[in-house]
């Protein structure tokens, strides 16, 4: 409901099936939209200051989420980003 008052508002959904992938370690599989969306966002954002952004991660059990955590904190100390 919130989203509807936004003037401008962009959306990432990604969705693996495991099947499809099943030489790919379940982490690695995280770790690469993770990347892929932290890659995207820097793209939108880059060049302008006001912009801002807030990352939504569904969260699944405790589990997942302190996996999908340390990805992320990883990727944003050591990842492939824009140079500025």
């Amino acid at each position: 409901m919130l989203l509807s008052d936004l003037n401008y508002t962009k959306i990432i959904i990604t969705v693996t099936s495991n099947r499809d992938c099943p030489r790919i370690k379940e982490n690695e599989i995280y770790r690469m939209y993770i990347q892929e969306i932290m890659q995207r966002i820097e793209m939108e954002l880059q060049n302008k200051e006001e912009n801002l952004c807030v990352l939504f991660i569904d969260p699944i059990s405790k589990e997942k989420n302190k996996i999908f955590r340390n990805i992320y904190f990883r990727l944003y100390q050591n990842g492939d980003f824009i140079e500025h």
